[in-house]
């Protein structure tokens, strides 16, 4: 009965005599290691496959890395002739025959966010265009252009989009300078 009373007495009186820095942490640091499994692939096999219509062809191409690569260069002389219009895939054919296409590769549904940003828009006008086709053909579901960015929500694992790319020099002089970053954001 005493060691009761003891114990009893002790446990009372037992909050005060332990020392505050005993109760705020029971440990100073945690580690703990897992695997992680990180490859990088080409843009054809990426979370977002960017893919040509043959792979290296034109003025949109797969470059030696894998890099999907936009170069007017590789159509010869020195850009775009002034006042004029160059459209990069078939409109009219957009399933077989875009400037590019990108996929959903991943196994979940994504929102997608495209823009296209010029370093220095000579214009403040929308001189190059992304017409974004769906999987099947048919007409533009969305325009990307350097003022207008587009977020496609819920992009099913597998879809495929096909891009029509235009340049239009209509109201440029011939030291405009269209080069950009284009830019996939999958969320």
């Amino acid at each position: 009965m005493r060691r009761r009373k003891l114990l009893y007495g002790l446990g009372a009186s037992g909050a005060v005599l332990v020392p505050s820095g005993l109760t705020a942490a029971a440990y100073n640091s945690f580690t703990v290691n897992r695997e992680a499994t990180i490859n990088v692939a080409t843009d054809a096999a990426g979370l977002l496959g960017l893919t040509t219509p043959d792979g290296s062809t034109g003025i949109v191409q797969t470059d030696g890395d894998g890099e999907l690569s936009i170069d007017l260069g590789r159509a010869g002389g020195s850009g775009q002739n002034i006042d004029s219009t160059l459209v990069v895939g078939n409109p009219g054919d957009p399933s077989t025959t875009p400037a590019f296409s990108f996929t959903n590769n991943g196994v979940d549904a994504h929102d997608i966010d495209i823009s296209y940003d010029i370093e220095d828009d000579p214009d403040e006008t929308d001189d190059v265009t992304f017409d974004i086709y769906p999987d099947s053909g048919g007409s533009v579901t969305d325009t990307v252009t350097e003022s207008t960015d587009v977020s496609l929500t819920g992009v099913a694992s597998g879809t495929t989009h096909r891009v029509i790319m235009t340049i239009d020099t209509e109201t440029l002089s011939n030291t405009a300078d269209l080069s950009g970053t284009l830019s996939f954001t999958l969320s």
